[in-house]
């Protein structure tokens, strides 16, 4: 499977947050994603808004 850029960039700053994205084995954990994103988790809604490319398309 091939991710969009916007994708990969998503994973990339989910990667910072450790294991609580990602399982041992590196698969996303999507519903725990969800879940914050839906409760407007502080830390993940700010560094996800923090990057330019996510930020724009947000607005779009």
């Amino acid at each position: 499977m091939i991710d969009s850029k916007i994708m990969e960039t998503t994973k990339s700053i989910l990667k910072e947050f450790g294991n609580t994205y990602f399982s041992d084995k590196g698969t996303l954990k999507r519903n725990k994603v969800i879940e914050d994103l839906d409760a407007y988790t502080p830390m993940l809604m700010k560094a996800l808004l923090a990057n330019q490319l996510i930020h724009d398309e947000q607005e779009q």
